[in-house]
């Protein structure tokens, strides 16, 4: 019978009238409260008074709000900013200027007034500032940005609706009550019911076909094991041949000795003690014929001193290879990501050698709130890419220490990256690494320029230098939490 929202903020009270058996007539009240991680929905009695709600609350998850059956209720506090009406070009200039400069202008918006979603708040940049993702350091005209802004909030106060949705390619990836022009691909519609079906029933396919193309992820995870399996055992018996040939020498001087002291070898005996050493003999064979075995032994080994050690290391970058697209595997969340990877393994091709200069498409980026961009690799040839095709040389580099992972890149321009920025990549190197259930993991930090290539090696691998260690919780990327 009536839908209320208490000014600027993100709650909805919808009230309901009926008919009790036990109470007779009553309104009771649903508060849909859509306040992030924290989001519930709270069935009111008349009184006033909590009925049940679809998360409860406890004085063990809080002190200060409790959501129980008859415990009276509360709506959530306020968030400690003005509204946005009262919102003027000082103060944003001034918050501007109590915070970092390389901060987006959207940040900087959505954290100066209640009821600034990001959508919005890149809506007032782009109409402010002409770009949607400009940098508050870099704004000069803060009159019309704050002009911007009073608009759209006039426009909401006085009910001038303008339903729109936004599209790239054939997705509709954003909605609004209002124009949104910082989409160039957009197109109004008749009512938000109209935008809001638009946008989750093209989620709705979306997630189908994510659902189909994850359901091929089991498939793809297995044949990149089997890979890793064959290379590890290839790598160690490689190794156990490279063990052989290290007793090269022993078998030469085995069979030298064996000649110069044949005429003591009788027939039926079955070792030869000689220069302090002992010779194991077939009783059946001639001491030449033996020693000509040994020196066929030698030359073989001789040979597998001079070709193993490089087939060992080959196999060895082809092992850590495949458990790098395994670490990748694991983390992929789209169809897009798991394209690419079944892209690398080619259900049965080896992998690429050498660089990469094809560029992926795939994304891991995001700003940091101190406006430092980071690119996260989502596969080995992203990693390749993000390493060596878009990270200059002072750019800070991260991958999670000792095991397979992501990298990733901090494009600094040059500037110091403040730790707050580094916990942040940090943080997502450890999460898209073989570590990321792990509840704290160390790693590696260094300049770009200090990470090379392996020569010959499959992409995205490479040894660095110079690093420092960082150990931080693992985070995904906001895109997936």
């Amino acid at each position: 019978v009536a839908v209320e929202q208490p000014p600027w903020e993100r709650v909805l009270l919808l009230s309901f009238h009926g008919w009790d058996e036990e109470q007779g007539e009553r309104t009771v009240q649903l508060s849909v409260e859509l306040v992030g991680r924290h989001a519930n929905v709270v069935l009111i009695g008349p009184d006033g008074t909590v009925l049940d709600a679809l998360r409860r609350v406890g004085p063990e998850q809080s002190r200060q709000r409790r959501i129980l059956p008859h415990a009276r209720y509360a709506l959530p506090p306020p968030q400690p900013k003005p509204p946005p009406t009262e919102v003027d070009a000082a103060s944003l200039a001034r918050a501007v200027a109590a915070g970092p400069p390389e901060r987006s202008l959207w940040q900087v918006l959505a954290a100066a007034a209640r009821g600034v979603s990001p959508l919005l708040a890149r809506e007032v940049a782009y109409r402010g500032a002409g770009d949607a993702n400009a940098l508050a350091g870099a704004v000069t005209d803060w009159p019309r940005v704050a002009d911007a802004l009073a608009a759209l909030v006039a426009d909401a106060l006085a009910g001038r609706w303008a339903p729109c949705v936004a599209r790239e390619g054939q997705s509709v990836v954003a909605f609004a009550p209002y124009e949104l022009t910082q989409h160039a691909a957009r197109a109004p519609v008749a009512t938000i019911w109209e935008a809001l079906d638009a946008y989750y029933g093209a989620e709705r396919k979306a997630e189908g076909r994510r659902e189909s193309a994850l359901q091929g992820a089991a498939a793809l995870r297995t044949a990149i094991a089997e890979r890793l399996e064959r290379a590890r055992r290839r790598t160690e018996a490689l190794r156990r041949a490279l063990a052989e040939a290290a007793r090269a020498d022993a078998l030469r001087q085995a069979g030298e000795l064996l000649l110069a002291y044949a005429s003591e070898v009788h027939p039926g005996q079955t070792a030869l003690d000689v220069g302090g050493r002992t010779i194991a003999l077939d009783p059946q064979r001639s001491a030449v014929e033996q020693a000509q075995d040994l020196f066929r032994e030698y030359r073989k080994a001789r040979g597998a001193q001079a070709e193993v050690p490089e087939r060992l290391a080959a196999s060895e970058r082809d092992g850590e290879y495949w458990a790098q697209l395994l670490a990748h595997v694991e983390t992929a969340r789209t169809p897009a990501e798991l394209r690419a990877l079944r892209a690398e393994l080619g259900w049965g091709e080896q992998p690429q050698r050498g660089p990469v200069r094809r560029r992926t498409g795939l994304g891991g980026r995001v700003r940091s709130a101190e406006g430092f961009e980071i690119l996260v690799g989502r596969s080995a040839r992203h990693n390749e890419e993000v390493t060596f095709e878009r990270a200059d040389a002072d750019d800070l580099w991260l991958h999670a220490r000792g095991v397979p992972g992501a990298h990733v890149v901090v494009r600094s321009g040059g500037r110091a990256v403040p730790p707050a920025t580094l916990d942040e990549a940090a943080a997502y190197a450890a999460h898209y690494s073989q570590s990321r259930s792990a509840a704290a993991v160390e790693v590696d930090y260094t300049a770009r320029r200090y990470v090379k290539r392996i020569p010959s090696g499959p992409p995205g691998l490479v040894r660095y230098s110079h690093e420092r260690t960082i150990r931080v919780q693992p985070r995904p990327l906001p895109s997936e939490r």
